[in-house]
């Protein structure tokens, strides 16, 4: 995902946040995008709704969010997400360290493969940055996907790939998770 076409972006601007997409793709890109500032249980705060037009090859401010998208009453505990219907982006209000996450909680669900597994996981809190590491189970073992954001109650698949034959339940949590 490093180098998708298209990106949203939340970055400063004045004492608020903008909305940005860049759009390196050959084609035009529209529709909505809808910009929420939440807490980490889940809790909506404020909700915008923009209209995306952007032109092939072209980066360019959407819009300066509104005070209720942009401002925050809690920095430790609150964030920004933007999600179009392909595209999606965070915005933390404070750094990393000074974030007040709570523990995490999920379920796992594996489906063995001829070649690997399926691992689909569940948040019951807010998970920032999953990561599953099946290489600690087989150097060789490749994972389609990592440093996903999960909200409470989203859902996200992982395709596992590995030549070796592992258990499967033992993707399921630490130390792959």
């Amino acid at each position: 995902r490093f180098f998708v076409d298209r990106l949203l972006t939340i970055q400063p601007e004045g004492d608020g946040l903008a909305l940005y997409a860049v759009n390196d793709s050959a084609e035009g890109w529209a529709g909505a995008v809808e910009v929420t500032r939440m807490s980490f249980d889940g809790t909506e705060h404020a909700v915008h709704t923009f209209e995306l037009d952007i032109a092939p090859r072209t980066a360019m401010c959407v819009a300066s969010l509104p005070d209720d998208v942009a401002k925050t009453t809690d920095r430790r505990t609150e964030f920004v997400v933007a999600q179009s219907a392909d595209e999606r982006t965070f915005w933390y209000f404070a750094l990393d360290k000074d974030l007040h996450y709570p523990t995490p909680e999920y379920e796992t669900e594996v489906v063995p493969s001829s070649n690997g597994a399926k691992l689909t996981i569940t948040a019951g809190s807010f998970l920032r940055d999953v990561c599953v590491f099946a290489d600690r189970l087989d150097l060789d073992a490749t994972v389609d996907a990592q440093l996903v954001t999960l909200l409470p109650g989203e859902t996200h698949e992982f395709e596992i790939t590995t030549s070796k034959r592992i258990r499967a339940d033992a993707f399921a949590g630490p130390p792959v998770i």
